[in-house]
């Protein structure tokens, strides 16, 4: 089981429509940026583990 219980601010990307926040430190941040999209965070939760970077996860309503 997964344990991450770091404060976070959600952010949006209006751009591309996804929820994400910043952790430099995180597993499944993207390069240097330190983004980390909300939906891969929250399913990697879910499945105990950190998700690989070929996993895609696809939205239960279709939404992003």
């Amino acid at each position: 089981m997964l344990d991450y219980t770091k404060p976070v601010t959600l952010r949006l990307d209006k751009t591309y429509k996804y929820v994400y926040f910043i952790d430099y430190d995180h597993p499944l941040r993207s390069n240097n940026a330190g983004r980390v999209h909300y939906h891969r965070h929250v399913m990697s939760l879910i499945l105990g583990r950190w998700l690989r970077s070929n996993e895609i996860v696809h939205h239960k309503d279709h939404n992003r």
